[in-house]
């Protein structure tokens, strides 16, 4: 029997209040949806539903090494320090809540990120904190010790207000004095200024989340990762097998022996950016990359297929249950609004 994972953060939204899909259908994921069946998944979101996924969950390791898996899959080696993700962010105030807007929307440049790396250290270095930036738009903070913080990430706040979510625990002053330190040492850097010059937003908060060391007792339990994601890339380094790309076809997955499991991407940056018009576009790109997979799995005989949308929830789907011509096949808002 061989299992495919196809995990799709932002599948299922959550989507502006009163707003949804465009494009008034999306036949394919309609069918599977209406056929498959709903089962429970461990994870809410893509880092812990991933963790789920491959036999990880976060409930058994505590606060889960996100920041060292992902270090791990940018080609680096987190030896034995503790790690956090440091998200770069732009946040604002307005009149009642803290606005997060994450990089993806306004991209920092190499030399950008190089320049406010430098001037953390350098500000930070007598408290044993060490930025590192192995991509613009993904950074890494090594501690001489774990913190005691529970933290959540970035995608959870999405929909909600972010200082519902900012670090809690034992440890939780300290981490949300050192954010605000942080906030006001980016908010002088020239980097920023030039930025705002420009007409481009700043980065002025770091978002932090996923303190751990390397969890070299654990071996991943998935024998092919397909997808472009640090934590993934790290995971399959982790299991010992190269990540490969996603094939131009989901079908192509069913032909993989074992434990697959693929992540698209398209979907979760436009779901964190409040963008419907953009959220519509990346469904009708998955759409026609699912093109076909219907009657591929009518084909597979032993091969079950679960659609992740990372929300505590899967759907599975295999040739016997694509018989039930019976069910009612609902247009995919109706999915956007009960699930």
């Amino acid at each position: 029997m061989a299992l495919v994972d196809l995990l799709i953060p932002g599948l299922l939204g959550p989507l502006p209040a009163g707003e949804g899909p465009r494009a008034d259908r999306a036949p394919c994921l309609e069918g599977l949806l209406g056929r498959a069946d709903g089962v429970p998944l461990e994870g809410m979101g893509t880092d812990s539903t991933l963790l789920a996924l491959v036999g990880m969950p976060p409930e058994r390791t505590g606060e889960a090494p996100l920041g060292a898996l992902g270090l791990l899959g940018e080609g680096q080696d987190p030896q034995h320090a503790c790690w956090l993700r440091a998200d770069p962010l732009h946040l604002r105030a307005d009149l009642t809540r803290l606005l997060v807007f994450d990089t993806g929307a306004f991209p920092l440049e190499p030399g950008e990120a190089a320049a406010l790396v430098e001037l953390f250290n350098a500000h930070f270095a007598d408290r044993g904190l060490w930025l590192l930036a192995p991509h613009p738009g993904r950074w890494y903070l090594r501690l001489q010790d774990c913190p005691r913080i529970r933290t959540q990430p970035l995608e959870a706040t999405a929909g909600c207000s972010p200082d519902e979510l900012l670090p809690r625990g034992a440890e939780a002053g300290y981490w949300r004095a050192l954010l605000n330190e942080v906030q006001m040492l980016f908010h002088s850097a020239p980097v920023n200024a030039e930025r705002e010059a420009r007409g481009l937003p700043s980065v002025n908060g770091l978002w932090l989340h996923g303190a751990g060391r390397l969890p070299l007792g654990s071996t991943p339990q998935a024998d092919g990762f397909f997808g472009d994601y640090p934590l993934m890339a790290g995971l399959a380094r982790l299991r010992g097998v190269p990540l490969r790309g996603l094939p131009s076809r989901a079908a192509q997955l069913l032909g993989e022996p074992g434990h697959s499991l693929a992540l698209w991407p398209g979907l979760l940056a436009p779901v964190l950016a409040g963008d419907v018009s953009g959220w519509t576009c990346g469904l009708g790109r998955l759409e026609d990359w699912l093109t076909g997979l219907v009657d591929g799995l009518g084909r597979a005989s032993g091969t079950q297929l679960r659609i992740c949308p990372a929300t505590g929830r899967a759907f599975l789907i295999d040739r016997r249950r694509l018989g039930r011509f019976w069910r009612r096949q609902r247009p995919f808002r109706w999915w956007l609004e009960h699930s």
